[in-house]
Order: C-alpha cells, then sequence, then structure tokens
C-alpha cells in the first residue's frame, strides 16, 4: 500500500498525518481575530488560502501586500511584523494580509489615503527648506482633514 504523503497547507513541508499545518504555520493558520473577523466575515479557510499564495508567490516567505516587508510567522519573535487582517474601509470584503504595525499606522484610511500621507510625511523629513516643508505641510494638513472613514 503506498503511503500517504502529508504536507503542511501553506509551505508544504512534511508533517505528520494528524495535522494539516507544520510547527512554523500552525499558530498562524489557526489565528483568531477580534470581532472585527466576524463583522468582515474572513474565513479561516480564506485566510489560509490568502497565506499559502502569499508563501508561495514570495518563494518561501510571507510578505505584507502593502509594504512588502517579510512577516513574521511567530508573534513572540516580532510583533510588530506579525501577519494581520487589513480591511478597506467601507469593504466587507476587501482584504489583504499585513504586518501588524503597518495595520496600525494605516488604521482607518483607505490605502490611497495612507499612501498619500506617508509620502507627505517622508517628504517633510526631508526636507530641509521651511517654505518648501511649509507647503508639504499644508498639503499634509489638506490630505489628513479630508479623510474619508477615520473616525476615531
Amino acid at each position: 500500500m503506498p503511503e500517504t504523503k502529508h504536507a503542511c497547507e501553506i509551505c508544504k513541508d512534511k508533517v505528520t498525518p494528524s495535522r494539516k499545518y507544520c510547527d512554523i504555520h500552525s499558530a498562524l493558520a489557526r489565528r483568531r481575530f477580534n470581532n472585527r473577523r466576524k463583522k468582515h466575515g474572513l474565513k479561516t479557510s480564506e485566510w489560509v488560502t490568502r497565506l499559502r499564495e502569499n508563501y508561495k508567490k514570495n518563494r518561501g516567505c510571507i510578505r505584507c501586500e502593502i509594504s512588502g516587508v517579510t512577516l513574521s510567522s511567530l508573534v513572540r519573535d516580532n510583533k510588530a511584523l506579525y501577519p494581520t487582517v487589513d480591511h478597506e474601509p467601507g469593504s466587507t470584503r476587501t482584504w489583504m494580509l499585513s504586518a501588524w504595525i503597518i495595520n496600525d499606522m494605516k488604521s482607518e484610511m483607505t490605502l490611497e489615503e495612507f499612501k498619500k500621507i506617508i509620502i507627505l510625511l517622508a517628504r517633510c523629513f526631508e526636507c530641509c527648506n521651511d517654505k518648501i516643508r511649509n507647503q508639504l505641510s499644508n498639503k499634509l494638513t489638506e490630505v489628513m482633514s479630508n479623510l474619508k472613514w477615520f473616525s476615531r
């Protein structure tokens, strides 16, 4: 009788017959999110599928879909780089794998709003000319004043 091969559903490494995931991806695959997960209807199967696709696309690692940084499979290794779900505000079905820290920074902004703010902030930090910095700060104020979903 041929031996049945058992592989992690994310990385395809060998696992014991009673397991679906390797030691590295077991906790990550079973990750439970706060009430927002239920609110947005994210199923475990969708989470695992996205992890698997991301792992395959990035040739052996899981990356943040916003920043591209390599994510940590274990929260104890680096909480800032632990994968989480970032939902697009106003949408119940649009989500991305995100580093925890990026998700916290993005908060309740759309991806486009977040990008604009990050780019303007970086330009403000780099600028040495007060006149240009003031112009950038005014633009940043305008963008921040017109955020569609931010409500804290």
